[in-house]
Parts: C-alpha cells; sequence; structure tokens
C-alpha cells in the first residue's frame, strides 16, 4: 500500500496514488488493502518511508531528479507520518517498508533515509520486524551525491534488506554490489542479517493460504464500479454536474505535445500509436469519437499541452461560434517531469475564455490539484486514471449517471 500522507499538490502522481491526508483515514484503508492482498497470498510493502513531507519553503522536489529534504523530527514522524505503518505492523499486514530517499537532517543530517540506519532504526525502534528494501537507486535523490555503484552496498549496511538496482541489467546490479561487499561497505555481520530477512519473507508468502483463487464476474463488476462510483462533481449553486445534451458545445480535449494533429483539431491516426497513455486509458481519438456521439450538435478537437499562438488563435475563435466551452484535462503520473501543473499556455487561454464566462465545465483526469490554477468554472467533475472512469466522468457530464465520489484532499477550486 502507498501509505503516504499528502495534504498538498506533490509529484511523480503521488496524489493519485495516494489515500489522503487523514492518519486515520489512510491507516484504515491501508489495513483493509494489506488484507486485500494477504488473502490474495500476497506480501505487502508499505512505502515511502518515512513519508515525510515537511519540506522547506513548501517545494516540491521529485526525489527523482534531485534530493528531497523534509524536516520533521523524529517525535513528529511517530505521531503522524508513521501512525498508518505502525497500525498496519500491528494489524500484521506490513511485511516489508520501501525506504525513499529524503532526507531527514532533524534525525541524520547527511544521508538519505534508504542509506540511513538512524532513520530506517525509527521504525524498527516501534517495533516493525519485517523486511526492508529500497526505492529505486537510480534516482538522483541518491545518485548525484553518493554515484551508481556505491548506495547499492551502503543501502545494505544501513538496514535495507534488498537493493532495488532499478535502471541496471541483472548482472551489472549484481556486480556492484558484489564490489561493495569487496570493498568493506557491506559487512557480514548484515549481509547475513539480510540473507536471513529474504528467506524468511520467502517461506512467509509460502505459508499465506489465499482466500481468493478466481475472479468472479461479480468481482470484476465490483472493480469497474470503483472507478464509475469514485466520479467527483463539484458545481456552482443551482446547476447540475450535466449540461444538455443537444447543446452546441465545443470540446477541447487536451493531449500530449508529441501528439500530432491537424488543422481541424483532428488527431492522425497514423502517429497516435505511440502516444496513448497507460494501456489506452486516455486515448484521444477515442475520446474525441466518444464526445462527439453523445454530444452530436457539437465538436470535440483536441489541444496540445504547449498549443502554439495560431493553435490558440483558431481555438479562440472557433469557440465563437458555440454555446460554451467544455475542457477535457488530464495530469498524467510521470517520473522525471517535476511538478504536476497545468502548462501556462493553457492557463492563459481558459483565462481569456472565462472574460466572457465561456468555460461552462471542466472534466479532469488525475491530480485534482492543478486545477487551483484555472480561473472559476461553474461545474468540475474529476474522474480516475482508467477507460472505465473515463467513460463514466462523461456519462456524469451528459446526465445518463450520478456523481457519487468524494475527494480525500481539500483542493482549492475557488
Amino acid at each position: 500500500p502507498v501509505i503516504d500522507m499528502i495534504d498538498r499538490r506533490a509529484i511523480c502522481g503521488a496524489n493519485i496514488r495516494h489515500m489522503g491526508s487523514d492518519k486515520y483515514r489512510v491507516a484504515a484503508l491501508g489495513i483493509a488493502e494489506g488484507q486485500g492482498m494477504h488473502d490474495g497470498g500476497v506480501l505487502t510493502v508499505g512505502k515511502h518511508y518515512p513519508s515525510a513531507n515537511k519540506s522547506n519553503g513548501g517545494r516540491a522536489i521529485d526525489s527523482h531528479m534531485a534530493e528531497r529534504v523534509a524536516y520533521e523530527t523524529k517525535e513528529e514522524l511517530i505521531e503522524n507520518n508513521l501512525y498508518p505503518y505502525i497500525e498496519l505492523s500491528k494489524a500484521g499486514v506490513l511485511d516489508g517498508i520501501m525506504t525513499g530517499h529524503v532526507r531527514m537532517p532533524e534525525i541524520d543530517p547527511d544521508y538519505p533515509t534508504s542509506l540511513s540506519k538512524k532513520v530506517i532504526n525509527v521504525i524498527k525502534e516501534q517495533g516493525f520486524d519485517g523486511f526492508v528494501i529500497t526505492d529505486a537507486l537510480s534516482m538522483m535523490g541518491v545518485v548525484a551525491k553518493f554515484g551508481l555503484t556505491d548506495p547499492k552496498g551502503m543501502c545494505i549496511e544501513a538496514g535495507n534488506d534488498l537493493s532495488l538496482c532499478w535502471t541496471a541489467q541483472t548482472k551489472e546490479g549484481f556486480d556492484a554490489i558484489c564490489d561493495c561487499y569487496e570493498r568493506g561497505l557491506i559487512s557480514d555481520e548484515r549481509l547475513d542479517e539480510a540473507t536471513k530477512k529474504v528467506l524468511e519473507m520467502h517461506h512467509r508468502v509460502m505459508e499465506l493460504e489465499p482466500k481468493f483463487t478466481e475472479i468472479t464476474e461479480e468481482d470484476k463488476a465490483n472493480i469497474k464500479r470503483i472507478a464509475t462510483d469514485s466520479i467527483f462533481a463539484k458545481t456552482d449553486d443551482g446547476l447540475d454536474p450535466s449540461i444538455s445534451k443537444d447543446g452546441k458545445h465545443f470540446f477541447m480535449v487536451l493531449t500530449g505535445n508529441e501528439t500530432d494533429i491537424n488543422d481541424a483539431g483532428k488527431v492522425d491516426v497514423a502517429t497516435f500509436a505511440g502516444n496513448i497513455w497507460h494501456g489506452g486509458w486516455y486515448d484521444i481519438q477515442r475520446i474525441l469519437g466518444k464526445l462527439e456521439e453523445m454530444f452530436p450538435n457539437s465538436k470535440s478537437i483536441a489541444i496540445r499541452e504547449y498549443p502554439s499562438g495560431t493553435d490558440i488563435q483558431r481555438n479562440l475563435e472557433d469557440a465563437t461560434n458555440y454555446d460554451d466551452v467544455i475542457l477535457v484535462t488530464y495530469q498524467d503520473a510521470q517520473a522525471y517531469v517535476g511538478r504536476e501543473c497545468l502548462t501556462s499556455r493553457i492557463i492563459s487561454m481558459v483565462d481569456a475564455l472565462q472574460v466572457t464566462d465561456k468555460v461552462s465545465a471542466v472534466v479532469h483526469f488525475g491530480n485534482p490539484f492543478v486545477l487551483e490554477d484555472l480561473v472559476h468554472i461553474p461545474r468540475i467533475i474529476i474522474g480516475p486514471t482508467s477507460k472505465e472512469g473515463v467513460d463514466a466522468a462523461f456519462e456524469v457530464l451528459v446526465g445518463n449517471y450520478p456523481a457519487k465520489g468524494s475527494l480525500t484532499y481539500k483542493v482549492n477550486f475557488e
């Protein structure tokens, strides 16, 4: 389970992966997920330990790109951030933890958590006795200061039992760990402890007795219902989330800058194949067709994250021919791109449209905090990043389905 508590805009898909900012709710949901994994015969790994987010100046730094520093004290970690970990451990559903690369200067000024015995020991002192694995050791939060090789051994000596040599070839990762051992970065005692812990986990997973051996049709229906029932809608007083099926709407559908769009605002199918996110959940071609089918008197176009001045001018002019504009946006979870946000060009275009209150709704998928950068829009519909979520959000927009979901974060849409 991802049991970090995040209460503001985060990075690398953090908000769409996390369960909120209330430690009691995060713990309860984490325990439920952990029990479900055990029922399926799978061990659990809580991440990203120590879940610290008290960064200096509120800067959202992505550990993939640079060192991230957080200033919680040991006492603050135990009282707040580690509460879900401790509760999962008490419930017997925390088999392991994944250590992140955040540096905690109040506890260890020199090393990030993944290389810090002091920070790793905090949770062990609370009774946790499971295995410990690092997050990817290719991240610049480690590499920039300690290089590519040494952390693969330093992390074991610090108390991790498994070194995640992400991006390295298996042989390269193995050779790096051997090199660290030969140079004395890993002691025999610590290596024996780590090996014993890994073997214990092998035995533990074999001892689990899965309660579910097959996925029924009812299970499949319930899984799909998670997406459809999680659609969230916020509207101005007196407004319904839905818009007229027969209205003359102008849909602007955001897509990646790599997508080829012709002068009619449609996608070049031949070049689009490589630009479908996450197995097709945000399929621009499909979305454009679906909108025009659901709203036959309307027009839908694709617009890039960084539209040209000519693109923006054409879109603003086209919008004058329609009753209103519906903006469809997304925020895909990607590493090495920094803070998640809508681009300044999209924001400026929406600002211009709202001078005449032209945008009547935004349908968004992914991190909801990015919508805080937009001026006020009377209808906001937010769905999960899945094909079923996309379909359900548009069913809410057309009035065929109610919005039943709620947000786990306090987002300022005003």
